[in-house]
């Protein structure tokens, strides 16, 4: 009896020693674990699992008994981009990737739909002046506070002027050069808006209503696209 269990004992440590394990932790981008990602190993160029699992609570997983060879690791969770790298496993090997980090993926449906070109129009105003009226509006037409809105010269290096909108969503360059600029809008959680070539000319108040659409997504997931770019250039 005694050499049975002897026996056992040493065929079993020899089956041990003819595989390998391995073994992670899948966090975010903010080094927080991800539960319940499933988790897939496949020998390379096939299509078919060879093991699979799923994170725990605390965003770990372990495959054991995995023969000697090179496979693919591929790592899946929702909101998050699919995550796929090579390991090599030897017999006997007990593999630790400590920490893999997914990368966040775009959420499906958000991001700013087709936006139609803003509304413009052109007033007279003293001779030698020239200034840049505008107000951000939502898709509904309701004023947007807080939107950065910056002016930035296309032909020189001067630092954009920027400004701030108030409750009622306006925005007022005043003392402008004339010239070529861009035109940005940003606030967080909105689409960003931006006129990539504004026409500024002397004698004229430009005035602009400019729509931002909100981002539906969850916060800190990315989301693409995420600005929409308009060419103006007016001549007259």
């Amino acid at each position: 009896m005694k050499r049975s269990i002897a026996l056992w004992v040493v065929l079993r440590a020899t089956a041990l020693a003819q595989v390998g394990s391995l073994q992670g932790r899948v966090v975010d981008f903010q080094q927080a674990v991800i539960p319940r990602a499933a988790v897939e190993l496949r020998i390379k160029g096939n299509s078919a699992p060879l093991q699979t699992t799923t994170t725990d609570d605390r965003g770990h997983f372990a495959l054991a008994g995995i023969p000697s060879g090179t496979f693919e690791l591929r790592i899946s969770a929702p909101g998050f981009e699919l995550h796929v790298q090579t390991v090599a496993v030897k017999a006997g090997d007990a593999v630790d990737l400590l920490s893999i980090p997914l990368a966040v993926g775009a959420v499906g449906g958000c991001g700013p739909g087709p936006l139609g070109p803003p509304t413009i129009s052109l007033n007279p105003i003293h001779a030698g002046d020239t200034e840049l009226y505008g107000t951000v509006t939502d898709m509904t037409g309701g004023f947007i506070a807080r939107v950065r809105a910056s002016l930035k010269p296309i032909e020189k290096k001067n630092r954009p002027a920027t400004i701030v909108t108030g409750p009622e969503g306006s925005f007022y360059f005043s003392g402008i050069a004339p010239g070529t600029y861009e035109l940005r809008a940003t606030r967080k959680g909105y689409s960003d808006f931006v006129i990539d070539r504004l026409e500024l000319k002397v004698g004229e108040r430009t005035d602009i209503i400019e729509p931002l659409e909100i981002l539906d997504c969850l916060e800190g997931f990315r989301c693409e696209p995420n600005r929409q770019v308009h060419t103006i250039v007016l001549c007259l």
